[in-house]
Parts: structure tokens; C-alpha cells; sequence
């Protein structure tokens, strides 16, 4: 019987599923953020709504000027000379580092001129992302030890001729 090899094909793909499909299923990144950007609206999304943003952090800039600071995280949109700023209410340098990938929950919202903008409400909101890629992969990598590990075992128990 090939149990070992099965489960680990099993895990390989679910591994492979998850790192291939879960971020580009669940999330938005910077590209398609400043694609879906059109004047000063987002197509494709009302005030209000929530997107999981899933991007390369290019810099981060803080602002504390007569009231509350704001941070603005500067996504990679894909043109290094147009990324796309997502506001976090708080200083959230301490949290986030240019080149880092992040994903945090962000709202829509809307300035009395009618500028929208991605607003994140906290820097606890902002978590790094490799914890969840490096287990999609080690899910991967998994797998397929334990196919290679059945495939030796099988070809050491079987009679030579």
C-alpha cells in the first residue's frame, strides 16, 4: 500500500492550492488597486467596502501634524514612479519596513472633495505575511518529502531479479 505517498500527494496539492490560490483569491494587491483606479474613485468598490490588501510595502512615510498621526504605507503598484499610499490611523512604523509584504484589512473612504483613499484603522491591522507563505509552502515541501521518503522505502523493500 502507498499510504505515505497518497497523503503526500494530498498535502502537496492542498499546499500547492493554498500558496498558489489562497492570496489572489482573498486579497487585493497594489497593482490591482491602481488598475481598478479611475479619476479619483476605485471602480469596483463603493465607500465603505473592505478589501484585504496583500503587497510589497516600497516606503513609509508619517505624518503628526495639530491632531491624530497618520502613516502612509506606500504599496508596489507595479510602476515604481505611481505606487499606491494606504493610510493607517496611528504611527505604524514600528510595524511595517519598506520591501516588507504585508496584508491588512483597509476601507474605502471618501474626502469632502470626493478623493477616495484605502484607510487602514490601526497598525495592530498590519501583519506580515510570510508566517502564512513560508506554511503554504512547507505544506508543499512536505508533501513531497513524504512521496520521495515512500519512493525510497519502496524501492528498499522491493526484491531485487
Amino acid at each position: 500500500m502507498k499510504r505515505l505517498a497518497i497523503v503526500g500527494v494530498v498535502i502537496a496539492l492542498v499546499g500547492l492550492l493554498l500558496a498558489v490560490a489562497y492570496w489572489p483569491l482573498t486579497s487585493v494587491s497594489g497593482t490591482q488597486l491602481r488598475a481598478d483606479e479611475s479619476g479619483g474613485g476605485y471602480t469596483g468598490y463603493a465607500v465603505g467596502a473592505t478589501a484585504t490588501i496583500h503587497a510589497k510595502v516600497d516606503n513609509v512615510s508619517y505624518v503628526s501634524f495639530l491632531g491624530p498621526s497618520t502613516t502612509v504605507l506606500w504599496i508596489d503598484s507595479g510602476d515604481p514612479n505611481n505606487p499606491v499610499p494606504v493610510y493607517v490611523e496611528g504611527d505604524a512604523r514600528p510595524v511595517v519596513t519598506p520591501g516588507e509584504t504585508v496584508y491588512m484589512p483597509a476601507t474605502l473612504e471618501q474626502t469632502i472633495l470626493g478623493i477616495e483613499y484605502w484607510q487602514v484603522s490601526s497598525p495592530s491591522d498590519i501583519h506580515a505575511a510570510w508566517p502564512i507563505d513560508y506554511a503554504f509552502y512547507g505544506a508543499v515541501g512536505l508533501g513531497v518529502v513524504l512521496v520521495v521518503a515512500d519512493a525510497l522505502r519502496g524501492r528498499q523493500t522491493a526484491p531485487e531479479g
